[in-house]
């Protein structure tokens, strides 16, 4: 008789998988897949020896593979129960506000000493260059950056879902109209038993605060605007903003019919807003990439002197 296959069972609903095993799976598989990447590019430059498309080619696929592929295995080390109000805010609290610390905090001391703000990157490949340690250390804050970052936005996936919207309307609205669900997880109540334990020490009474009154939610909501302006400044609290009046204008016309109509024509504007943001995404993409080009080609030797040919006559 075969033997029965049973599913593989979800990693458990805990603070610790979120923010600690999930980031450190992704660290992991993200600097071994970019090492294969590019131990592999070097092989094959050193087995051709003169530039080739095809060396360019697979170094190029090889290093998209390696960062969006652990980016796609991220749910799969998440715990996969629909997020309650309260375990939705507790997540979120922690997935927003740590980033905001790993960046402001060095922000704030190198303005502080006052280094322009053109001088940072320069600043900061200086360090890594001289120091592997700095380097490594470097590297490992931006993976868990970018790990919390991504939880972030599996957290409100979650949480669509616990509202009742369907999960192709929410894959549709990945990685920029997912954020529109953010409003009535984060404010509206809901009676659900919380599925994420929270100890009843300082975190857990936070948590309770928050949620207690629409007050205390509105003054949390207040805090990660300053600092969302503080840190990423004007176009992304811009578009965090707009998203919130996106979910007032809703709620003003729909009122108590909202939550039960929040998988319809709510859940199809996070598309829209989605497809908005990527296209004017891809269109300054295209631009800083033109304009480097650009500075590249008027750069070269052969054309500065070209220039300066032409300006003499």
């Amino acid at each position: 008789m075969p033997k029965k296959i049973e599913p593989k069972s979800s990693p458990r609903n805990t603070i610790a998988n979120w923010m600690v095993i999930a980031p450190l799976k992704y660290m992991g598989l993200t600097v071994a897949l970019v090492a294969g990447s590019l131990v592999l590019t070097r092989l094959l430059s050193l087995l051709f020896a003169k530039p080739n498309l095809i060396v360019a080619i697979v170094g190029l696929l090889t290093y998209a593979f390696a960062i969006v592929f652990p980016i796609v295995r991220m749910p799969r080390w998440t715990p996969t129960d629909p997020l309650d109000r309260r375990s939705f805010v507790a997540l979120d609290f922690l997935t927003t506000l740590i980033p905001y610390v790993m960046i402001g905090l060095p922000w704030m001391l190198i303005l502080a000493y006052g280094i322009p703000k053109s001088a940072i990157s320069l600043l900061i490949a200086t360090a890594m260059g001289a120091s592997p340690v700095i380097g490594v250390l470097v590297i490992i804050a931006y993976l868990y950056f970018m790990g919390l970052c991504i939880q972030n936005i599996i957290a409100t996936f979650r949480a669509g879902v616990a509202m009742g919207v369907s999960r192709a309307r929410l894959a549709w609205s990945i990685p920029f109209g997912i954020s529109l669900m953010w409003g009535p997880r984060f404010f509206l109540d809901d009676r659900t038993k919380p599925v994420l334990p929270i100890k009843s020490g300082w975190y857990g009474r936070l948590v309770n605060w928050i949620i207690a009154k629409p007050m205390n939610a509105t003054l949390v909501f207040v805090l990660y605007t300053v600092i969302g302006y503080l840190v990423t400044g004007i176009l992304v609290t811009a578009i965090s903003l707009l998203m919130f009046l996106i979910f007032l204008m809703f709620l003003a016309v729909q009122r108590e019919k909202f939550m039960k109509k929040i998988g319809g024509g709510f859940a199809i504007m996070g598309i829209i807003v989605n497809f908005a943001l990527l296209a004017m995404w891809l269109i300054f993409l295209y631009s800083t990439i033109a304009n480097y080009a650009a500075a590249r080609h008027n750069a070269a030797p052969g054309n500065v002197q070209l220039e300066q040919v032409t300006s003499d006559r």
